[in-house]
């Protein structure tokens, strides 16, 4: 008489090994791809774009990529161990308790591993600590130095003013600022950005803010907006004598623009002046809300070169200095960003 055959796994141990198989596939790819750099999807909040790259080109969010690789991996691994568990020659290996046990522990080591490598990751990560800005009037200027030229193309794209910035010019074609700096000259934190366009009249604005806590309490056109989250934009067309035009814009939407001669204070612009400029405000998070957290908001903006006296053709040159001020989240402190600054105005030029 022949000897019985082991039994089979049933079904409730072909799903737990599935699982164990899954969970040491996710462990295993996520570490990989951390290490090897494969082309994932990142993440721009600045567009809200994606794009499949090793190397992304600017600052970007990877681990949606990252997490999204090891679930697919770990999707087809249990997927496919479930579909062979049902071989009778697997089914009798799975019903041994020893085998399981092994599969669960080499899962386990894999994850002991991840935990291992990113906290030595982290623990020699080399990057040097921000030093807040000081944002205070009173902030010595450097000496003057050359002012930079950035070449700002013309789009024949019609804008949706929404702050959504889904037009692919925003991410193709526009002109950047990069990072704002703080007052040592490095990269201000929170991040700040700007992009610009002209379409044949108009001046084109993006401007990016991240933002924790967002707080604006500007509720009306010409409101004061010194203690809100909030961008200022100076031009000053290069003519002479030319005055300054001022847009400072809140995270509401609402903006306060004005002109001010040349040599006058600020104290002494002139709110009367109407830039007619249209524009729209996209927010990830709740105004004036500290219970939760926020992630950003952007402006999108139209500005008429008409309305500054500017001549809307190629080789028109404006003076630009770019402010953003903001109160982060649990703090009381006011932090400051800018690109370019009184002492250091940069130059933009209208192009094809």
């Amino acid at each position: 008489m022949s000897a019985s055959a082991p039994p089979l796994a049933d079904r409730s141990v072909r799903v737990f090994a599935s699982f164990l198989i899954a969970r040491a596939a996710f462990g295993l790819v996520y570490l990989a791809a951390a290490v090897r750099h494969p082309p994932i999807p990142w993440y721009y909040p600045f567009t809200h774009a994606w794009e499949i790259t090793s190397a992304p080109r600017s600052h970007a969010m990877g681990w949606f990529g990252l997490t999204a690789l090891a679930l697919t991996a770990a999707a087809l691994a249990g997927g496919l161990m479930y579909l062979i568990s049902g071989a009778p020659g697997v089914a009798r290996v799975l019903a041994r308790p020893e085998v399981v046990l092994g599969i669960a522990r080499a899962g386990g080591l894999i994850l002991l591993v991840d935990f291992v490598y990113f906290g030595w990751a982290l623990s020699h990560d080399d990057r040097k600590p921000w030093t807040p800005p000081d944002c205070s009037p009173a902030r010595a200027h450097p000496a003057p130095r050359a002012t930079p030229l950035l070449h700002v193309p013309r789009t024949a794209q019609a804008m949706k003013l929404d702050g959504e910035l889904n037009e692919p010019v925003w991410n193709n074609l526009a002109a950047r600022t990069g990072a704002f700096e703080d007052a040592a000259g490095a990269e201000a934190r929170p991040y700040s950005e700007g992009r610009f366009l002209w379409d044949g009249e108009d001046l084109l604005v993006a401007l990016y803010a991240a933002d924790d806590d967002i707080e604006a309490k500007a509720t009306q056109h010409d409101a004061p907006v010194s203690t809100d989250d909030a961008f200022v934009l100076r031009i000053t067309p290069v003519t002479p004598a030319a005055p300054t035009y001022s847009f400072d814009i809140a995270a509401t939407g609402f903006f306060a623009d004005a002109r001010r001669v040349p040599g006058a204070p600020d104290a002494d612009a002139d709110l009367r002046w109407e830039s007619g400029m249209r524009l729209g405000v996209d927010r990830d998070g709740t105004v004036n809300d500290p219970r939760d957290v926020d992630e950003e908001w952007v402006v999108e903006a139209s500005i008429p070169l008409a309305s500054m006296g500017v001549t809307a053709a190629e080789g028109t040159q404006l003076l630009v200095e770019i402010s953003r001020c903001d109160t982060p989240r649990g703090t009381h402190e006011r932090r400051c960003g800018t690109w370019g600054d009184p002492s250091r105005r940069r130059l933009l030029q209208l192009g094809r």
